[in-house]
């Protein structure tokens, strides 16, 4: 089992973000099925998210699907809080 730590920034709608995942462009050095630790920020929120997650894909295009496998629920409820603001 390998873990990786992986820093992201999400800016604007350049990254698709769902309650159970995430799509980002990536560096080449994921790999499908590892499991990674994510650290992320929502814009203009603070502190940055932890979640734990398993690359599900790479694409063509290297973006990177990740499904979440740990979400602590404050996180989750962070989540959902911004796609709802993100839907109006």
């Amino acid at each position: 089992m390998t873990r990786r730590a992986l820093t992201l920034e999400i800016k604007g709608m350049s990254t698709d973000l769902s309650e159970d995942g995430i799509l980002f462009q990536d560096d080449g050095s994921l790999e499908a099925g590892q499991k990674i630790l994510l650290t992320f920020s929502l814009p203009d929120q603070k502190p940055p998210l932890n979640v734990e997650g398993i690359v599900a894909r790479i694409d063509s295009r290297r973006r990177a699907l990740v499904c979440f496998t740990q979400v602590a629920a404050e996180n989750r409820r962070r989540i959902k809080d911004f796609l709802a603001i993100q839907a109006v």
